[in-house]
């Protein structure tokens, strides 16, 4: 997905299935964020719907679609959480004092309020401060030394000046690798903040009169969007002719089965979903969820939809068997 502007940098793992998901420019403005009104540069996470924002903390988690969670940094880590099965996402803000208690960590196990599955989730570190800028005292050292990170995990060096130099970016990786994500899933999309003035704010560049950027994520509103067409549909049902109604479901059915065929997985799952609240017994809505799901990676849950259409229609017995002696008999 191509971030819209004012969003500059997004991880590759961003999708449709997100409205927004990145990191802003320098001197970038933006409105209708929910965070935290004071970030404390510790590690407390909080579960958001949109009602109210938290007034102290450093991470948000919200599963409500289009409500963009975000936090600010300038020099510190932004880091973005997203489970696409679970659909719930994160903001987190992780100075070395948060990352020295495990923010990221915490940030992991509070989602899994959410159903968030650590295996499952998608990371993206932002632009902070680089190991070529970050001189720290002893004290800082000794503090994620103490969070159990290694030396290698927090890439210390000496600097010119005596004083040693390390990467909060490679800390907070062996962080969420320790919480449970796959380090294939962990995207770092950042620079240097200190070194670049014309993209990134740097409060040790710039002190005091530096502004703030914002790493911030939603979820897209499409699959709520689907929700309710289909709920007003069906409020409108008895207006409608049996011819209407049978022509309306048929014509929701194509739509789904367009929406997972283009790749609209999310999507087309929750279109599927809802017209079988209304026929649960359409073997061929159950074989379509099932295709969605085995897409979406979800095995598991594929496979009992699979069992529950042949349940319901044993001829898909015999419309698999062809299938499979077909593709043996092409190799």
């Amino acid at each position: 997905m191509t971030a819209p502007e004012p969003l500059i940098e997004s991880p590759s793992w961003s999708d449709s299935r997100l409205e927004k998901c990145g990191f802003t420019l320098r001197g970038c403005q933006l409105d209708e964020l929910t965070s935290c009104e004071r970030q404390e540069h510790g590690s407390r996470v909080h579960i958001v719907d949109g009602s109210q924002a938290p007034s102290v903390g450093d991470g948000l988690w919200t599963a409500a679609p289009g409500l963009v969670v975000a936090i600010r940094v300038a020099d510190c880590v932004p880091i973005l959480l997203w489970d696409p099965e679970a659909a719930a996402v994160a903001a987190v803000h992780a100075g070395w004092r948060g990352t020295a208690q495990d923010i990221a960590g915490i940030a992991v196990r509070e989602g899994a309020a959410l159903g968030i599955e650590a295996y499952r989730l998608r990371a993206a570190i932002g632009p902070s401060i680089g190991p070529c800028c970050f001189e720290v005292g002893a004290e800082v050292v000794e503090a994620l030394r103490n969070c159990g990170l290694t030396d290698d995990d927090i890439q210390i060096r000496p600097g010119s000046r005596g004083n040693p130099h390390l990467s909060l970016r490679s800390a907070n990786r062996a962080l969420l690798r320790r919480a449970g994500l796959e380090d294939a899933n962990i995207e770092d999309v950042g620079s240097c903040t200190h070194c670049d003035p014309q993209r990134y704010e740097s409060y040790r560049r710039d002190g005091a009169t530096s502004g703030r950027m914002h790493g911030l994520i939603s979820l897209a509103r499409t699959g709520l969007m689907l929700c309710l067409a289909v709920l007003l549909g069906s409020a409108c049902a008895d207006e409608m002719s049996p011819e209407q109604r049978e022509a309306s479901f048929s014509e929701q059915a194509d739509r789904a089965q367009s929406m997972i065929r283009e790749g609209d997985l999310s999507g087309g799952e929750v279109l599927v979903r809802s017209l079988l609240a209304e026929r649960p017994d359409d073997a061929h809505l159950r074989a379509l969820l099932g295709r969605s799901l085995h897409l979406q990676e979800r095995y598991p849950e594929a496979v009992v939809q699979g069992r529950l259409a042949l349940g319901v229609d044993p001829q898909l017995w015999q419309a698999a068997y062809n299938l499979a002696c077909s593709s043996a008999a092409l190799g």
